[in-house]
């Protein structure tokens, strides 16, 4: 996601593999400039851009992990909406990518639909919107536990408890638990 001049990677996802988390991991710690050669380019033209260097451009410690994950293609994909870019997709293969035509268009019309879904999403695309503490009491309630078994849990006074289900359904815009762990759900904060 663009944050000011630089990109902020918001969520990654890979198969289990010690070599890809470390790229998951590296990938978190770097914020690429709009310059970027990958990303970057893909956020400023507003087209696909496909790499046989993924590594190419990124921080040194990502390059490496990169490298020894033998990642050998990569995708960048601008999320674009009435002329803007909302975010960038970034796609890493163990295999060559083949740059064509047909790609590129196909890889455009889904940029074009990935924006325009997380378009109607603004909301959704900011930062947190709850503490860390109440996404804490959020996650024990969507685990099933009642208001008096998350004071206890945490060590907090049933009043504090609801004073935190009141802020987040504020915060999330909704009126009551269900909704509230719902909404969560759907916008990544808890699991």
């Amino acid at each position: 996601m663009p944050d000011g001049t630089a990109l902020v990677a918001q969520a990654i996802w890979h198969r289990t593999s010690p070599a890809l988390e470390s790229v998951a991991q590296r990938t978190l710690q770097w914020s690429p400039g709009v310059g970027d050669a990958t990303l970057g380019r893909a956020l400023a033209g507003k087209q696909p851009v496909i790499s046989s260097r993924p590594s190419e451009g990124g921080s040194t410690d990502r390059h490496l992990a990169i490298e020894h994950a033998a990642l050998r293609g990569g995708l960048a994909i601008p999320a674009v909406w009435v002329d803007e870019a909302l975010a960038v997709l970034e796609f890493l293969s163990h295999e060559p990518i083949e740059d064509s035509e047909r790609l590129a268009r196909t890889l455009d019309g889904i940029g074009h639909e990935i924006g325009r879904f997380l378009s109607h999403r603004a909301g959704d695309l900011s930062g947190p919107v709850l503490t860390p503490r109440g996404v804490e009491v959020l996650q024990l309630a969507a685990q099933g536990e009642t208001a008096t078994a998350i004071a206890a849990r945490l060590a907090l006074s049933p009043a504090t408890v609801k004073r935190h289900f009141e802020r987040t359904y504020t915060a999330l815009e909704v009126s009551d638990r269900a909704a509230a762990v719902a909404v969560a759900m759907r916008r990544g904060l808890i699991t």
